[in-house]
């Protein structure tokens, strides 16, 4: 199977297939957890959470572009829309008031 070519793409192109759920399913692997950073601070918006998102996008001859799986699925929701999370506690204890701080990294 080509890079990018999805079970998907196969099925939908091999419309005589008709693999037994049970198959297909053991075909899917498990999806890992995402981590995302936190942008927003719990002091300037205690009831939410804004997260720094990057939209992974590639290109596959057979169907141009695709999206990440999760990422996909973020960026299609709508305010209001819900998402079941978990925030796990970062490693960095936050600098004092009075020291300044440049972080740079995309995730």
């Amino acid at each position: 199977v080509e890079k990018g070519v999805t079970f998907s793409d196969l099925l939908l192109q091999y419309k005589s297939a008709h693999p037994p759920l049970p198959a297909l399913l053991a075909m899917i692997p498990p999806m890992k957890a995402r981590a995302y950073s936190i942008a927003s601070a719990p002091s300037a918006s205690p009831n939410s959470v804004e997260l720094c998102i990057l939209i992974d996008t590639y290109w596959v001859e057979e169907g141009g572009i695709r999206f990440g799986l999760t990422c996909d699925m973020l960026r299609k929701m709508h305010p209001g829309d819900h998402l079941r999370c978990r925030i796990k506690p970062g490693s960095m204890e936050p600098p004092s008031h009075d020291q300044q701080v440049v972080c740079v990294g995309i995730g």
